[in-house]
């Protein structure tokens, strides 16, 4: 086949290409007003669109799954022109348009964006999450970003969801196209499906006395001690103390086996990774080593939750050195939990006595009810803290229980914040190597996981560098977006500056950074928006942070004094604490020397008392101000 035959070939094959692909992509849980008007404004705005693609994502929230979304947006197809199609997204909603593009490079690719109308944040934003179409670098340069503005900015699937769950109709309307019709069948068809997300089923701790195996009264164990109550508060201190142990695994307890302790090599007990079951045998054994072998099975649960014990083909750890590490491990921070939780006990424990340090009062532990430590002439309540110390005794002299507190205190989002920055420090190495190097280099991954406590979590994430021999050492910065916006997607960006001069010794350094900038912006993804958690909410700052930045009205100190960053700061911060093995209190301060707009001594004394005063909500450890 001569080169005009095959032109005129491909051209006859290929005469349904090269058409303008409009994609708009999102979780739309589930489709609202909002949604509609952007897909109708698009079409209008670029007539010369051949298809509209509405990309449904996978995720669930609170309880509206990618089925219930599909069908509300089928019955909006009927309202819009027929080049409008309806697909199910198998990728995260970015991904997904990335995927498009890249799989159909003789389309021209739209990619519709919603935006509030004047918003510039929004547009900030935008471009952050469009940041791997780079036309320099012959990538994706088939897309074109299309923003679309919206006025309505309380149209959110959030509000959406709030209207249903509480089942008023009109309400929920309000929430829908005016032009559609079938509001009550869709009424119908998400009702039943969205639901409260702090319950059991949605990954929330249940305590094990409702529902979970209960222990035979009729064991030979001392019968004075509840062993199941003590086994429930070890759990809610673990809780308390940020481990990654929800959605809890169930709880056994095998009793009466006597055969099973007379044999010296007998099981104490064991972890079902698979059933996700905890099982305890108690013939024969004192309370407090049962609880104790509990602490060490419940550091397996959150290794299975990590996805560490995966491949583990014997039971002998003489055969397996992964297996040894896993079990040390486990006995290591079984025993400290265990320790670091009785110690918190016996702080307001006198021999058999418990007293009170409001007024002194002190009453026989065995007369202390269902309420142990509320005292009983004052009312004060001394359930102790947990600070580490014992009050009588004096502030932790060895430091072990601060040294313990630290090795367990695993983030719900350590292990996700790691696969990405080890993701991303890998890609900027190999980038950086390159000859002639380029100027710029990214990652670009769409996240679809789960957290520590087993939550589902979505965002798209971009980790980019510019190489720039301009740049003093390297700059840090990032950026993020909730989603809570209308028509806005979840993404998270880490955006740095290096002067190649200082490559390769400070790739251990920008590591660390790296790893603080991803945890703080994901901190930030749990206050607002699809991946918000339980309790972790709050309101919108954008005002104030406007007044900060651009107005400049406010001074800079205040920043650092924002309710989101407090916690955003204080989270990334003790990650790189952690990952450079340097004492929490020694990174805060190094931080706050060199933060912008705190160069007075009493501002950054203010600071930093605030952020002490957030300290125990976060289970964080104590840190004092540098001296």
């Amino acid at each position: 086949m001569n080169e005009l035959t095959k032109l005129l070939v491909d051209g006859i094959l290929n005469e349904d290409k090269n058409e303008v692909i409009a994609l708009y992509a999102g979780g739309f849980k589930p489709p609202t007003a909002g949604h509609f008007a952007v897909v109708e404004e698009a079409l209008k705005q670029y007539p010369e669109i051949d298809k509209l693609i509405v990309l449904v994502g996978s995720g669930v929230r609170d309880g509206i799954e990618q089925t219930e979304s599909i069908i509300t947006w089928e019955i909006y197809q009927n309202y819009l022109p027929m080049k409008v199609e309806i697909q199910a997204a198998t990728k995260p909603p970015i991904g997904a348009v990335y995927s498009y593009a890249k799989n159909n490079p003789e389309d021209t690719i739209y990619w519709i964006l919603g935006a509030r109308d004047g918003n510039d944040e929004d547009l900030s934003d935008i471009a952050s999450r469009t940041a791997s179409i780079d036309k320099k670098e012959d990538k994706y340069n088939n897309v074109e970003v299309k923003v679309i503005t919206t006025s309505n900015a309380s149209m959110s699937g959030t509000n959406a969801r709030k209207a249903l769950l509480s089942g008023d109709k009109e309400a929920f309307f309000k929430f829908l196209p005016s032009q559609v019709e079938e509001k009550e069948e869709i009424f119908n068809t998400l009702r039943p499906a969205v639901k409260e997300t702090d319950n059991p089923d949605d990954g929330k701790a249940a305590p094990y006395g409702s529902g979970y195996g209960k222990v035979n009264e009729n064991a030979s164990y001392s019968k004075d001690i509840d062993i199941q109550g003590k086994i429930d508060q070890l759990t809610q201190h673990m809780i308390d103390k940020g481990y990654n142990i929800e959605p809890l695994p169930g709880l056994e307890f095998v009793d009466g086996d006597t055969e099973n302790a007379r044999d010296f090599f007998g099981k104490t007990a064991y972890y079902d990774p698979i059933n996700k079951v905890i099982v305890l045998y108690t013939e024969g054994r004192h309370p407090k080593d049962i609880a104790r072998s509990y602490a060490h099975e419940m550091i397996h649960h959150i290794q299975n939750l990590e996805g560490r014990l995966e491949g583990i083909a014997t039971t002998n750890t003489q055969e397996d050195d992964y297996l040894n590490d896993i079990e040390a491990e486990a006995n290591l921070k079984g025993t400290m939990t265990f320790r670091n939780w009785t110690d918190s006990l016996n702080e307001a424990i006198v021999g058999d006595k418990i007293e009170c340090d409001n007024c002194g009062w002190s009453w026989k532990i065995v007369d202390g009810g269902d309420d142990l430590f509320i005292c009983h002439k004052c009312g004060h309540d001394n359930t102790p803290l947990d600070e580490g110390f014992d009050k009588n005794l004096g502030k932790d002299p060895f430091g072990l229980n601060q040294f313990a507190r630290e090795l367990m205190t695993e983030g719900a989002y350590d292990a996700l914040t790691t696969k990405l920055t080890k993701a991303t420090i890998n890609k900027w190495v190999e980038d950086s190597k390159k000859k002639p190097m380029p100027k710029k280099s990214f990652v670009d991954i769409d996240v679809d996981d789960v957290d520590g406590k087993g939550r589902e979590i979505e965002f798209n994430y971009v980790g980019m560098i510019e190489f720039d021999k301009k740049v003093d050492g390297y700059e840090v910065d990032g950026t993020s977006n909730s989603g809570e916006d209308e028509g806005k997607m979840t993404f998270i960006a880490t955006l740095f500056k290096v002067n190649p001069k200082v490559l390769p010794q400070a790739w251990s350094k920008i590591s660390a950074d790296v790893s603080d900038v991803i945890r703080h912006e994901i901190e930030h993804q749990t206050q607002a928006g699809d991946n918000t958690r339980s309790g972790k909410y709050m309101e919108d700052d954008i005002d104030i942070r406007d007044l900060i930045n651009k107005a400049k009205i406010l001074p800079r100190k205040n920043y650092y004094m924002l309710e989101k960053e407090i916690d955003a700061m204080l989270q990334g911060l003790y990650l790189k604490a952690k990952k450079t093995k340097k004492p929490f209190k020694d990174v805060l301060s190094n931080y706050l020397d060199i933060a912008p707009g705190l160069e007075k001594k009493e501002d950054k004394k203010l600071v930093l008392n605030l952020w002490r005063s957030r300290r125990g909500a976060l289970s964080l450890p104590v840190f004092e101000n540098k001296k």
